[in-house]
């Protein structure tokens, strides 16, 4: 090292056992036994959940007495979840048109909002699920009904066409409707 006048090397770097050790870090939680941690844990992600699904619950209802906010604040913190589940859910179904993943959401919206709100209503959060989930839920049932309608769309083409009888088994709607239930 060169040397600087009025400087003492020695202390300005230390000990060299100085740098092979750490600083010491103050962390509480080592001195907790493992099962105290892991239900200090469980307690702050209980309240975090519990908080959450009570913010969704407020939300909820304020969507059903027909406040507009509402319906934007919900529209905008939960619209990414069953987005995200309508595209897995298409690509899992062989279905790799995504311009389809915005009208099958437009779909989840409307089942939200029709008849007053009253799937949307449905939704209890005393089950212990959040409010995106639910969401995901009803994304499914229509991704789902999208490929009831596209087989049977695809069945009316093949028998227009002369290609099957309309009498082969399996061709039924209401075959096709439980299976979504």
């Amino acid at each position: 090292l060169p040397e600087i006048p009025g400087a003492d090397v020695k202390n300005f770097l230390g000990e060299p056992d100085d740098f092979d050790q750490p600083a010491p870090v103050e962390c509480p939680a080592e001195d907790m036994e493992l099962g105290a941690l892991e239900d200090e844990i469980d307690s702050i992600q209980d309240d975090f959940h519990s908080s959450r699904v009570e913010e969704d619950r407020a939300l909820i209802g304020r969507c059903l007495a027909g406040e507009v906010n509402a319906w934007n604040e919900l529209y905008c913190r939960s619209h990414p979840a069953p987005l995200f589940s309508i595209k897995v859910l298409l690509l899992a179904g062989g279905n790799s048109d995504l311009n389809l993943v915005d009208e099958i959401a437009a779909r989840v919206w409307y089942a939200l909002i029709e008849k007053d709100g009253r799937l949307l209503a449905r939704y209890d959060p005393r089950r212990g699920a959040r409010l995106i989930t639910f969401l995901r839920a009803v994304a499914k049932t229509e991704v789902s009904r999208h490929f009831g309608r596209e087989r049977r769309r695809q069945m009316r083409e093949r028998i227009a066409l002369g290609q099957e009888s309309p009498n082969q088994p399996g061709d039924d709607a209401e075959t096709d409707r439980k299976s979504v239930v």
